[in-house]
């Protein structure tokens, strides 16, 4: 694992992109979630977030509601962000390496819908109609 000593979580972790074991894009690094106990005096890093919930609200909570309530109207589901455990982060470099694999992950979710859905009905896609 090389995950180096001192880390600066804003500079080297957020927003980096994320990648699994077999080096598959899966996203970005939304937000970061600490642990506090009452006892220690430094919080601890348990997870990490990923997600357009947790996009939304760093950028603004008046527009994080804004885009619930048009997702509600549209009678889409409001996604819960994903977490993935500090212990599961391999590599942290230009890009943060995760020991999971992609391919059956909830990050990859959006794209499995859209190759099915969308991306199979194009002529030339290369993909087989039939599900």
């Amino acid at each position: 694992m090389s995950i180096p000593k001192k880390l600066h979580l804003i500079r080297d972790v957020l927003d980096k992109l994320l990648v699994d074991r077999d080096n598959v894009p899966l996203g970005r690094v939304d937000g970061i979630v600490l642990f506090i106990a009452a006892e220690q005096t430094q919080p601890r890093v348990t997870q990490i977030e990923c997600g357009m919930s947790t996009l939304l609200q760093r950028l603004s909570t008046r527009w994080t509601r804004r885009v619930q309530r048009i997702t509600r109207r549209l009678g889409w589901r409001w996604r819960a962000p994903m977490h993935i455990d500090w212990s599961k982060i391999e590599q942290i470099d230009r890009q943060l390496t995760v020991n999971i694999r992609g391919e059956n992950s909830q990050l990859l979710a959006w794209e499995r819908w859209l190759r099915d859905h969308v991306i199979r009905h194009i002529p030339g896609s290369g993909i087989n109609k039939e599900p």
